[in-house]
C-alpha cells in the first residue's frame, strides 16, 4: 500500500515522497519538476512494456522485473531481434502495440 513520507538524502535534501513496494526491494525514484505535484502520480493507468531481446542496454532480467514496480494491469511484449531503440527499428510494430493497448484501455 502506498504511503506518504519524507525521504532525506544527506547532507541537505529532503523530498516528500509516495512510497510503495516490499521492504528491501530495489529503490526506484520518479522525479519531476516543480510544475507538477507528486499527487499527479497517484493513479497509474494500465501499462505496456515493450522490450527488444537484442537490447544491450536493458537486459532481460531488468526488463521482465519491471512488473514488480507496476501497480496496475501490465502487459509485457518482447520484440525478437530488436535492440534498445525499438521505436526506431520497428516503428510499425511499436505503433501497432500502442494502438492496440490504447484501444483496449481507453481513457
Amino acid at each position: 500500500m502506498p504511503a506518504s513520507e519524507q525521504v532525506a538524502i544527506p547532507p541537505h535534501l529532503v523530498f516528500d515522497a509516495i512510497t510503495a513496494g516490499p521492504p528491501g526491494a530495489p529503490l526506484v525514484l520518479l522525479l519531476h519538476g516543480f510544475a507538477e505535484s507528486m499527487h499527479c502520480w497517484r493513479a497509474q493507468p494500465t501499462a505496456l512494456g515493450v522490450w527488444g531481446d537484442a537490447d544491450d542496454t536493458v537486459g532481460r532480467t531488468a526488463a521482465e522485473g519491471t512488473v514488480d514496480f507496476i501497480a496496475a494491469p501490465y502487459r509485457f511484449e518482447v520484440l525478437r531481434g530488436v535492440g534498445h531503440f525499438a521505436a526506431d527499428q520497428v516503428p510499425e510494430r511499436v505503433c501497432e502495440l500502442l494502438l492496440e493497448h490504447l484501444a483496449t484501455h481507453p481513457a
